[in-house]
């Protein structure tokens, strides 16, 4: 095993590559068809649309000058453009039937033009295909006996036949489900397992469909890495290749959806892709030019009979040792780079207490972490020190991660202790505790360029940065939870009150959008894009304080009016069993009513139990008055008579006083 200062880099095995690993991309050169011998060095294409090889040659179809131009090498040896009179030429896809000679011209030749037709030249002859049923033909492909054409405008796919071009069925339609279609842009089929691919670039991804068009799946959404805007799919050895003209790159997906890399060569508005013997032919638009890109599968080496998952994420023995294929590589070669360390597979630790991180460079760094998380000074010390060593920005780089790795493993043993149970490294990728997150990512990315033009201060700022986002993300995702229990109990509380439906239902939908907000916000969240996370957790727990807000009005409006009704029936009862008895049967009916109207119109029953509850209050009142001021007028009569019986025997002589007096004696 090689020592801790030793750089050993990952060859994530992928199963749908037959033990194979997917190791990046290279260019190997660039096509612009101004070659010594082209037919006209001033007219080569301008903004490639679509690109396909066949015998040794390079066929790409350009749009803005109406025209398909065949390269040998980087020379143009034939040019097609509009010969029907009427006819618009608006040429995107292009497939191509080699021929059998391997003579320039004798091949067979599709063209999606875009104006509404599919243009086949064949032995220099021309077929105008499906004018009456084709909108916006934008890219072909052949499968058996059949050739299908992908419908841009239409949003569907058509099928006629190879031979007699005769309509045969279409599949698909517009919409945004599975089986729907938003403006695709290309398709491309797999000869082996038979499935079409297709750019749905109005629906952001790219669907795999069977061979007679039912959906199997999505590739480049719910990914680490999403499409935002794919043009072109091709699909080679189970890597699916797609362009995105919004993220101007072209990313290699497998067929879990997993990322494997991305070109990072600077492209403006790639389109059409086509991937053959280990090339990648890009058409460049922006840059007019057809890039061709080399992709290796490499072998990866085993070491101590380790093994990693396909998923790309390392497997682990009896929870503890996570065994990853690795390769020693001294001359810290790079490979599989992407455009920022966004995707980071995973992080390790074995028993002799070193630290793993793999990464979506495909790269496996190996640090003694303890020394590194017990002195990250000394750690970054050392980074500075290899700045003018050979590749010691890089090293530098490794380095001042393994300061804030130290730092994410920590909050990976907290997670443990808090909630008792252990973090399993999956669930630590998707963002739980934050280590995968974009963000996180991004500050690295900024520590490795702030790095390499010799600012080590911001780097180790930036880096820093990246360590506080794990906490950061771990208290937001409890935060989280919390506001999704919040939604339940509200939820709860509401079915509780036994209101009717047209009382409780806008509330429920009011906690079911703010649950979508959380929905949304988790996805974020394990994603790793703690911005995107923050933001929609704001409006999540904006909508939530609302729908609080209102529920609480709600029940607070129910609990006074049930109290306004109990008291009031209380207060009838009293009055009439007792001495006075005045007419409260108006106030009776408003108490009735109110009962009756409460589980659908909870506030007019308020405003009903609160007036009869006022009107019964002051007749409980008046009785009470009623009833003081006899008793205090029987107490004055008593009083008047005992003083004129007290008088009466003084002047009578009668005694009667004295005589009772006489009588206790």
């Amino acid at each position: 095993m090689a020592t801790a200062s030793n750089f050993l880099f990952a060859f994530i095995f992928l199963a749908v590559l037959a033990n194979s690993s997917f190791a990046g991309f290279t260019l190997v050169k660039v096509l612009n068809g101004t070659g010594e011998d082209s037919l006209d060095k001033f007219n080569a294409f301008r903004n490639p649309a679509g690109v396909f090889v066949a015998d040794n040659r390079t066929y790409v179809s350009d749009p803005n000058s109406n025209s398909l131009l065949v390269l040998s090498g980087n020379t143009v040896v034939r040019k097609l453009t509009q010969q029907q009179a009427g006819v618009p030429f608006e040429p995107y896809g292009v497939y191509v039937v080699p021929s059998p000679t391997g003579t320039v011209g004798d091949e067979t030749i599709y063209l999606a033009n875009n104006q509404g037709a599919l243009e086949v030249y064949q032995s220099g002859f021309k077929n105008h295909v499906g004018a009456s049923y084709l909108t916006s033909p934008r890219a072909v492909t052949k499968l058996d006996n059949y050739t299908y054409i992908l419908d841009y405008k239409g949003n569907e796919v058509t099928r006629v036949r190879a031979d007699t071009y005769a309509y045969v069925d279409y599949f698909l339609n517009t919409g945004s489900m599975d089986n729907q279609l938003s403006q695709p842009t290309d398709i491309d089929v797999d000869p082996e397992s038979r499935e079409f691919y297709i750019a749905d670039q109005g629906n952001g991804r790219v669907k795999i469909f069977t061979s007679n068009f039912t959906f199997v799946k999505s590739i480049g959404v719910g990914s680490l890495r999403n499409l935002v805007t794919p043009y072109g799919v091709a699909v080679e050895n189970g890597i699916i290749f797609v362009s995105d003209i919004s993220l101007d790159t072209v990313i290699a997906y497998d067929r879990s959806n997993n990322v494997l890399g991305e070109i990072t060569d600077p492209l403006v508005d790639p389109m059409g892709v086509y991937a053959k013997d280990g090339l990648l032919y890009v058409a460049d638009n922006g840059h007019g030019a057809i890039k061709v890109y080399s992709y290796s599968l490499a072998e990866p080496i085993a070491l101590n009979n380790s093994a990693v998952a396909p998923t790309g994420q390392p497997k682990t023995d009896a929870g503890q040792i996570f065994q990853i294929l690795l390769k020693v590589n001294q001359t810290l070669e790079e490979f599989g780079r992407l455009k920022s360390f966004a995707l980071k597979y995973g992080i390790s630790e074995d028993t002799a207490a070193y630290f793993y991180s793999a990464s979506a460079y495909n790269e496996l760094t190996k640090f003694d972490f303890e020394s590194a998380k017990r002195d990250s000074d000394t750690a970054y010390s050392e980074a500075l020190g290899s700045l003018n060593s050979i590749n010691g920005k890089l090293k530098a780089y490794f380095l001042s991660q393994a300061v804030a790795y130290g730092s994410a493993l920590t909050e990976y043993e907290s997670f443990e202790q808090k909630f008792g149970t252990p973090l399993n490294l999956t669930d630590f990728r998707l963002g739980v505790a934050g280590l995968n997150g974009f963000a996180e990512a991004k500050q690295f990315d900024n520590a490795r360029e702030s790095l390499a033009f010799l600012k080590p201060e911001k780097a180790r700022i930036d880096s820093a940065k990246g360590a506080i986002f794990l906490q950061r993300s771990g208290n937001l995702s409890e935060v989280l939870s919390n506001a999704y229990g919040q939604v339940d109990l509200l939820s709860l509380t509401l079915i509780e009150y036994n209101l009717s439906d047209i009382v409780i239902q806008p509330h429920l939908s009011e906690l079911a959008a703010a649950n979508q907000s959380l929905s949304q916000a988790e996805d974020s969240l394990r994603l790793g894009d703690l911005q995107a996370f923050e933001s929609r957790l704001s409006n999540a727990t904006a909508r939530l304080d609302a729908s609080n807000a209102s529920v609480s009005n709600l029940t607070m409006t129910v609990d006074t009016t049930r109290q306004l009704i109990n008291s009031s029936r209380k207060m009838i009862g009293e009055i009439t069993s007792g001495l006075f008895n005045p007419d409260v049967s108006l106030e009776a009916v408003m108490v009735g009513n109110a009962e009756n109207v409460l589980s659908g119109e909870p506030q007019r029953a308020f405003q009903l139990a609160f007036e009869a509850h006022g009107r019964i209050s002051q007749k409980y009142a008046d009785i009470n008055n009623s009833s003081m001021s006899i008793v205090f007028a029987v107490v004055a009569a008593i009083g008047a008579m005992a003083g004129l019986a007290f008088v009466l025997d003084r002047v009578t002589g009668s005694h009667l006083f004295g005589a009772a007096r006489r009588d206790r004696k």
